[in-house]
């Protein structure tokens, strides 16, 4: 699975663009991925759903392409539930494993 994180705004209105290819991750990441998705999994979306942002708040936009099929979510620091945050955390943590674009 491909999986394109950006997250946006915040006070210094910075972006970070991360992109991970879950195939070449080890195999404990592997694991951390697909367990912390199964809990966000019914909130994804087929299509992108744009919010309108909210001041000093990071906007996160996430696509899944697995094969043909891409899942999409976009969510705010007020908007996205703990489990959600759970996952954006990782993926800023495990930086170190993204992709070079």
């Amino acid at each position: 699975m491909l999986i394109d994180f950006k997250r946006s705004g915040g006070f210094g209105n910075i972006t970070t663009n991360l992109h991970f290819d879950t195939a070449k991750l080890p195999p404990d990441l592997q694991e951390t991925i697909q367990n912390l998705l199964a809990v966000v999994s019914p909130t994804l979306t087929d299509a992108p759903t744009f919010r309108e942002g909210k001041p000093d708040t990071f906007q996160y936009d996430l696509v899944f392409t697995d094969g043909a099929t891409k899942k999409y979510l976009n969510v705010n620091d007020l908007t996205a539930t703990n489990e959600m945050h759970d996952l954006f955390d990782f993926f800023v943590q495990n930086r170190q494993c993204a992709l070079i674009s």
